[in-house]
């Protein structure tokens, strides 16, 4: 799933690339990362895309595996997009992936 702060048109770039991707739920928006990540977890979604970059690290993270960018930027993530999809079908419960740009 992708997080709100994440362009949405990522969703579109990066399952061209063999990742399913979700949109963030409108009614989630403003939650903040604890409540957010509980109901990733309720709703059983195994990967989270973000650029909050301190998530990974401030927030209990159980199976779910957030993939962190560095810019909510879409012309900056476009690029990226293949790499995003890899991080994501590759992904370790509870493991973070920080993507950089190159």
């Amino acid at each position: 799933m992708l997080d709100e702060n994440v362009p949405s048109a990522m969703a579109i770039l990066v399952s061209a690339h063999g990742a399913e991707v979700l949109p963030f739920p409108k009614a989630w928006k403003g939650l903040k990362n604890g409540a957010l990540l509980l109901r990733l977890e309720e709703r059983g979604i195994d990967v989270f895309v973000t650029c909050d970059k301190n998530i990974a690290f401030q927030q209990r993270l159980g199976r779910l595996t957030p993939s962190v960018l560095p810019t909510p930027k879409l012309d900056l993530l476009a690029p990226l997009a293949s790499t995003i999809a890899e991080a994501i079908v590759l992904a370790t419960p509870g493991t973070a992936t920080l993507i950089d740009l190159p």
